[in-house]
């Protein structure tokens, strides 16, 4: 990767990854073949991670305790896409809709 700014980068410089990848400055979400990885760049004491498809139907839902940086893996099919991520949670709330 060169160091450049983004803007000015051709698009044929990005990998796969940074492709099926949305980022906010605490969290990052990476779409995995098989499931979403979830990268927390901050700890959070108490962050609700809920998936909905799209019919408002929740197909996922967890409650965890970020004590340092880490990731945390959630497979998930994509036949249920599109659907969406809620984290929530320690004064953040976000939202990351995923259409494979």
């Amino acid at each position: 990767m060169s160091s450049y700014p983004m803007a000015l980068r051709d698009r044929s410089d990005y990998d796969e990854m940074e492709d099926r990848s949305i980022s906010h400055a605490q969290v990052k979400v990476e779409i995995m073949n098989d499931g979403v990885m979830i990268h927390f760049m901050e700890p959070f004491d108490n962050v609700s991670i809920q998936i909905v498809d799209n019919s408002g139907i929740t197909l996922y839902e967890r409650l965890l305790s970020i004590s340092s940086l880490q990731s945390y893996y959630i497979p998930i099919s994509t036949r249920e896409s599109p659907y969406l991520i809620i984290l929530s949670g320690d004064n953040m709330y976000k939202e990351f809709p995923i259409n494979l």
